[in-house]
């Protein structure tokens, strides 16, 4: 995946845009999540 084998701990940290990137689908996949959760609440009111 192009890491310098060279540089010890790189091999296992992807690059940090792809982090941010995984962190930031992360984030609004659980946003999605809480949204759909807040628009069931009120139908268990009357």
């Amino acid at each position: 995946m192009g890491y310098a084998s060279d540089k010890k701990g790189v091999l296992m940290l992807p690059p940090i845009d792809q982090i941010d990137a995984f962190v930031r689908d992360l984030v609004w996949q659980n946003f999605g999540a809480v949204l759909q959760a807040l628009e069931l609440i009120p139908s268990y009111f009357p």
